[in-house]
């Protein structure tokens, strides 16, 4: 059995699986909806987690089955779970790249888009296991005139040349074949994270149309059918941050909404240890060919408050970093010692010092490096590294998930007018962190908070309350008044409304008083009519 199949089968009912597409070789993708199952899904505020979206990044299906595996475990034991569950669902894809995560897992190749297959070309060389040991390493090869030598810090490390130091000099490449001239081809492949609508441009890995994959569409389909969900965190690896939208800073969140990303922001800190901050200050020199992605999808479209979460950070964990990792510019040489020295002292066998090998290709040259599957991209399976990753993860997400807003009648009055006429005076309280909508960007996409009053053959009377702010306000909201003294604000998080209903003669039954709420939940209160 399966491990999504025994979580399903001790779940006491509150973990079911579900199928809601299939990747381009017909693999399954499989959804988990974990709730107290009394209550449609659809009717509580939801949140929505994901990993594996690119192949290499498999931290991001043990975190989610880890999650997953918490709220099952805890939902007969964890008052917390309990109440969490009560009231929210989760929605969690452990598993997106299910064709080309299979090939990272069982073969040397690093594939990053939908395609299993990975023929991969840096230059003149195709990526391959030369040497057989099971891992791409690097290749170094003698040559007067090569831009590397080696490390006066470490014999292991290769530094840039410079003029005026002394040989011998070195060229470096990825491990593989050799061609003698620069090959163009590569396997086609989508990167999921650029083939959604917003800011959708069409390249080489970003799909010819947006959700043009099977994969996404199916994702997307599923997202736009379930408003309920109110917060998503698209896992990633390897820098240790969090990632908000959006990836262009050009676009700019709606008004009201940067606070609720310094809530994050500073949950990120108190949990996991991650700065937080926009996409297209990571790795500015990737801006261009990050168009497209989910995250600022979700919020543009449909005012999900979404982020990207960049699991792991090694290079922050060896304090080679105090801030959000860029991996795309340079270190230092006492930078690279700094971590070279961590790897040696916390993960064995992480780092392989140069050996000879005669290549089929290029004669004799030395292999060594890195692997970068299980040191870089993802800590190593089964240690206390990735342990500790998915517990502070686990607690970054319960932590975000208690906030999400919640509905409820919190005082009702009825009283008899005479003439089969009836006052009701009710109050409606928002008891949830965060506001019912969640975010302001959806306040222009999704309804409001409704009251809808039921009697008598379905006659009806609705009353729209509006969109009403949570606890949170107060604590995020200041404002400067006249005078120059600070206050907080109260916000809007309770309304009353009376109501006066003519009942038809001699009625006696229920009347319904029906809360709903894309994201806040769907509550329902009976009282019982005994005279007219």
């Amino acid at each position: 059995m399966g491990v999504i199949e025994n979580l399903v089968a001790i779940s006491d009912g509150v973990c079911r699986s579900e199928v809601i597409g299939y990747s381009r070789s017909g693999r399954p993708l499989l959804l988990l909806t974990i709730t107290e199952p009394s209550t449609p899904d659809t009717a509580k505020s939801g949140i929505w987690v994901d990993g594996d979206m690119h192949p290499s990044e498999v931290l991001g299906s043990t975190a989610c089955l880890n999650l997953a595996t918490r709220l099952v475990q805890g939902w007969n034991k964890d008052r917390r779970i309990q109440e969490l569950l009560m009231h929210k669902v989760f929605y969690i894809l452990p598993r997106w790249c299910v064709d080309a995560v299979d090939t990272y897992l069982t073969t040397p190749y690093y594939p990053r888009g939908n395609n299993s297959v990975a023929y991969e070309v840096v230059g003149r060389i195709s990526l391959e296991d030369i040497d057989g040991d099971g891992i791409i390493r690097e290749m170094r090869v003698p040559n007067p005139a090569g831009a590397w030598r080696i490390s006066t810090l470490d014999l292991r490390l290769m530094v840039p040349r410079q003029p005026g130091d002394s040989g011998p000099f070195y060229d470096l490449f990825p491990e593989g074949r050799y061609h003698t001239h620069a090959k163009t081809e590569f396997d086609s492949f989508v990167d999921l994270n650029r083939n959604f609508p917003y800011q959708f441009v069409a390249s080489y890995s970003s799909g010819p149309n947006p959700l043009s994959e099977p994969e996404t569409a199916a994702v997307a389909q599923f997202i736009r059918s379930h408003p309920n969900i109110g917060l998503a965190l698209n896992l990633h690896t390897w820098a240790g941050v969090i990632l908000t939208p959006f990836a262009n800073p050009e676009d700019s969140l709606t008004s009201g909404d940067q606070i609720l990303y310094d809530y994050i922001a500073q949950v990120a800190k108190d949990t996991l240890g991650y700065p937080c901050i926009p996409g297209w200050k990571f790795s500015p020199a990737a801006l261009g060919s990050r168009a497209g992605t989910f995250v600022d999808w979700l919020y543009q479209e449909c005012g999900v408050l979404a982020m990207a979460v960049e699991l792991w950070g090694p290079l922050r964990k060896a304090g080679v970093v105090s801030n959000y990792v860029d991996p795309m510019i340079p270190r230092s040489d006492q930078e690279n010692k700094k971590f070279l020295d961590w790897l040696t002292n916390n993960i064995p066998n992480a780092v392989r010092s140069w050996q000879p090998f005669h290549h089929p290709d290029l004669g004799m040259v030395e292999i060594g490096g890195i692997n970068r599957k299980f040191v870089l991209e993802n800590p190593p399976p089964n240690s206390r590294l990735l342990q500790d990753e998915v517990e502070h993860f686990i607690s970054f997400v319960l932590k975000l998930a208690e906030g999400l807003p919640l509905v409820r009648l919190v005082d009702c009055k009825m009283n008899w007018l005479g003439h089969h006429q009836i006052e009701l005076q009710l109050t409606v309280e928002n008891t949830g962190y965060w506001p019912t909508s969640v975010t302001k960007r959806a306040e222009l996409i999704l309804p409001p908070v409704t009251v809808t009053i039921r009697y008598a053959d379905n006659i009806q009377t609705k009353w729209e309350v509006g969109n009403l702010d949570g606890y949170g306000v107060e604590h995020l909201l200041d404002w400067i008044s006249g005078n120059g003294s600070s206050f907080r604000a109260i916000g809007r998080r309770r309304v009353s409304r009376r109501y006066r209903i003519r009942l038809p003669s001699n009625y006696r039954g229920p009347l319904e008083i029906v809360l709903s709420s894309p994201r806040a939940g769907l509550h329902r209160y009976t009282l019982h009519i005994k005279k007219c």
